[in-house]
This record gives structure tokens, sequence and C-alpha cells, in this order.
């Protein structure tokens, strides 16, 4: 029997949340344990060092610090070749580009493989050009069209890898999650409500205002609608927009109808009582997790059509694309959606469907761990 590999996980803020958190449990959760040691290793301090110790993964912390400390960064960076050398780690993985900063330095110095995913919006600014200076073994995409975007040094070492997601429903939906009228019960709202919701964090590129300025011409066809922006702000420069969100929602008198669940733990639940997703992005992007969320739990999805969704969503097959910053075409295809119960079911059959072949997240995982095999390997 092989050897396992000992492989370094890199994340950097232990008190993050989204769509990269949901990817590195993916990966923690789905990878190979008869194949691959992960160690995990937090750049600071926050709730996620204790989530992930409690199941079971082995979890080391340094704290980095600002990246304008340029001792700090000498030390972080010295610090993680020796955690390298401690651990016998054979390959590196940074879970975005700021942490590659770091790793990736490290693995220069000690020869170890570096590897690293670009979750963020390409092309990048300089920050992002910055970060990825250090030489990757291997740079993993989650579309086509970040790949073709990337900075010109990181595209001969790209390698596309489709996200993936858990699959929360099972053949027959009942054996999976609670009824809708249970599902409705927990969020306060009866059953002949119509209800359409908005899971993101709250920063200005993710566009929560244009569903909120869509919202009158929706009630003035479905006065009953409620709508559920579901998501807080991340770091302490994205509150001022969340602030927005609501001043924006109280000065249009739309505080009975739009309802601010803050971060839930429970998003697959809130989705699969909804009618509707919405996701209406404006800044370019591989296609966004929650996307693959709303098809998994096979609700119709209304998206911008920017970036690389259209490597996801057949526009009117298992999803409606829309132009960005459009709050009129917003409402226009959700009042579609509502005054359609079948088209409804038809798209969100096909959006599950479409996850079930290309987008669940065991083949995710395992792919990237081939990788791993053979940089190791060679």
């Amino acid at each position: 029997m092989s050897k396992k590999i000992k492989v370094l996980i890199v994340q950097g803020y232990a008190f993050q949340k989204g769509g990269v958190i949901t990817f590195l449990e993916y990966l923690l959760n789905y990878l190979d344990k008869s194949k691959f040691t992960p160690v995990l290793l937090f750049l600071s301090e926050g709730e996620l060092i204790d989530k992930f110790r409690e199941k079971g993964v082995i979890v080391k912390v340094i704290h980095s610090g600002r990246l304008r400390n340029i001792i700090k960064l000498v030390i972080t960076i010295f610090k993680i070749v020796i955690l390298i050398k401690k651990e016998k780690i054979q390959v590196v993985f940074s879970n975005c580009t700021r942490e590659y900063l770091y790793s990736g330095l490290a693995c220069l110095f000690i020869g170890r493989p570096a590897t690293f995913f670009w979750h963020g919006n390409a092309p990048g600014n300089l920050w992002a050009r910055i970060f990825t200076l250090p030489p990757a073994r291997v740079v993993f995409v989650g579309s086509k069209y970040t790949r073709r975007n990337l900075f010109n040094h990181l595209i001969p070492n790209t390698k596309l890898i489709y996200y993936g997601v858990e699959l929360p429903l099972s053949k027959n939906p009942a054996d999976k999650f609670p009824s809708m009228s249970k599902l409705r019960d927990k969020l306060g709202l009866p059953l002949n409500v119509p209800i359409i919701t908005y899971v993101a964090l709250f920063m200005k590129w993710k566009g929560q205002e244009y569903l909120i300025r869509a919202v009158p011409k929706i009630l003035n066809v479905f006065p009953s609608t409620k709508f559920l922006l579901v998501g807080d702000a991340p770091f302490p420069q994205h509150k001022p927009y969340a602030s927005f969100l609501k001043q924006l929602v109280k000065g249009m008198q739309l505080e009975e109808n739009i309802i601010f669940t803050g971060y839930r733990e429970d998003m697959l639940d809130i989705m699969k009582a909804s009618d509707i997703i919405v996701y209406v992005s404006t800044s370019p992007e591989p296609y966004a997790t929650v996307t693959l969320h709303a098809l998994s739990v096979g609700k119709p999805l209304i998206a911008t059509d920017i970036g690389g969704r259209r490597e996801v969503i057949e526009d009117g097959k298992n999803g409606i694309l829309i132009p960005t910053k459009n709050h009129d075409a917003i409402a226009e295809a959700c009042i579609k959606l509502l005054r359609d119960p079948v088209l409804r079911e038809k798209i969100g059959k096909c959006g599950r469907e479409k996850i079930e072949r290309y987008f669940k997240a065991e083949r995710m995982v395992k792919e990237i761990g081939e990788v791993w095999t053979n940089l190791v390997n060679q």
C-alpha cells in the first residue's frame, strides 16, 4: 500500500463566510483520507478553527497580521517553511490568492509544489497580480471564463476544475428535506405566500440593491410576495453597503415585504422553501457556488448573464439569464415565473439534473486530488 500524501491547505481568515469556506468544507469532507492526510493552516484566529478541529481535521494557526507589515510577512513565511518541514508536507494548496502570497513564497524557498485555487473575479486587480507572482505548479480555475482572463503569467499552469456542491436531495426530495409547511413555519411565513430569495454576502458587486428596486413592480402583480435577503457583511469595509441596503428598503417603505435574515447555516432549507432564487451580481465571476446550490435544490434561478455563468446555465432551460444592473429585467423574470408554476418546476428539475451530472462536490475534490498525486509522483 502506497504512503499517504501529506497536503498543507492554507486558509487566511478563520472567521470568513461564503463560497470560499463552503469550498474548503467540501475539500476536507470529500478528500480521500486513504490517500491524503490534510493539514489545515489558518493565518488568523476565528471560530472556524474549533469547527474544523471538532471534525477531526489537523489544524494549525500562524498569525500573519496585515500584509503591509513586511517584517510580519517575512516571519509568517519563515514559520510556514518550518511547518512544512516539521509536518513533512509534500504539496501545498492555498484556498485563494492572498493566502498564496505566503505559501507560494514558502514553497519557493523549500522546494515544494505550490498550488492554489483562483476563486476571485477575473481578470483580477493589482493586488491579485502581486499575490500570484510566486511561481505556482498548478493554478486551479473554476470556469473557462476565468482561465481566458487570468494574468498571462498564470495561464500556462492552469487546470480547469468545475466547482461542485453536495446534493441535498435524493431522487425523492422528501427524503432529505422537511415538508414545505415545516420549512415555511421555520421562517414564520405561510404556504400561500410567494417567496423570492437572494443568498449572498453583502458586498456592493453582489447587486442586492437591484432586486430591492425590482420589488415594487413585482408587488404590483403579486402583492403578498416576500423577499428574503440571506447574508451579512463579511468584513468591516462591507458594512456601509449593508447599511445602505437597509436604508434603501426603509426609504422605499418595503419593510413588510423584504426580510433581512442575516447569515444562515440552513441556507439550503431557505432555498427549498422559496419559489424563486435570484443572484444578480454585477461583476464577472466564474459563476458563484450559490448558483449551483440553487440548482441543486431544484429551484428556478434568475441570474445575471456575466462571467462564466453560461457554462452552467442554459437560458430558459435550467435558469433565466438577464442583463446586469437592470431591476426591470429582474421584475419581469420574477413575474413570469410566479405566473407559471409548471415552468418553475420544469426549470428547477432541469437545474437539478445538471448538478447531478456535472457539478458534484465528490467529482471536484477527486480531480484536485489527482493533480496533487501527479505532482508528488513526478
